[in-house]
């Protein structure tokens, strides 16, 4: 597929076609424009979707998530509503609601993010992104590691657990205590998108946080040792 084409040659690395080592500098200018225009790609597949297929993948994605041994064991869950064409979680809330588990969503707080309740009687605004939020007081938000399992939205992913999101950092920022504190275990963070989001490899910055695992309309992959997959 031309798309994966272009996606592979933009997270991978190239050498210098002098043949000489590229500075730090050189390398970190080459990787943001390569992330930049892997963003753009994948955006616009995603934009360009038709609403039936959409559907077909918000539900592929539910089954996939719901009947993952992660899902059934969690109480507190934190989703997101879709921006930009982004894969529906939608049936999936609604499995979580039906199984009597809390959902909460992400709302933009200074430069990090809270969780707030959610369920179908939330009020919803949209923050400075155009993406929907509840409109709560933010004494009602869970600390984020108190949640059991937080689902992310992708941009693009790999199966190594590193995940290019929508450029803002929130998430890292969020979670990062994980790197700092290996003590701290937090929830499971699972990367949500459409199977062709997945690619060959990204390369993990620093201030980048890993996924536990992969998920979209055709798989659910944890990351650590691979050690369960449930295919279409």
């Amino acid at each position: 597929m031309a798309l994966q084409g272009i996606s592979e040659r933009s997270v991978n690395r190239s050498a210098p076609s002098n043949g000489l080592d590229a500075s730090p500098g050189t390398i970190a200018r080459k990787e943001r424009i390569e992330r930049a225009n892997l963003r753009r790609a994948l955006r616009r597949r995603r934009r360009a979707l038709p609403a039936a297929f959409r559907l077909r993948a918000s539900r592929a994605l539910a089954r996939q998530i719901a009947k993952s041994p992660w899902f059934r064991r969690s109480r507190r869950i934190a989703a997101y509503l879709p921006s930009e064409g982004e894969i529906d979680l939608s049936p999936l809330i609604d499995i979580a609601r039906k199984r009597g588990k809390r959902v909460y969503l992400p709302i933009m707080h200074g430069r990090g993010l809270r969780f707030l309740p959610f369920d179908s009687n939330t009020r919803l605004i949209r923050n400075r992104f155009a993406i929907l939020e509840p409109s709560l007081s933010i004494a009602r938000a869970i600390h984020p590691f108190y949640l059991d399992l937080a689902l992310l939205p992708v941009v693009a992913f790999d199966a190594q657990g590193n995940r290019l999101g929508r450029g803002g950092g929130y998430y890292d920022r969020c979670f990062a205590a994980r790197q700092r504190h290996r003590f701290l275990r937090g929830p499971k963070l699972v990367g949500t998108g459409y199977a062709f989001q997945r690619v060959s490899r990204l390369n993990r910055a620093p201030w980048d946080i890993p996924l536990d695992a992969i998920a979209s309309d055709a798989f659910f992959t944890p990351i650590e040792g691979l050690r369960i997959s449930h295919h279409l």
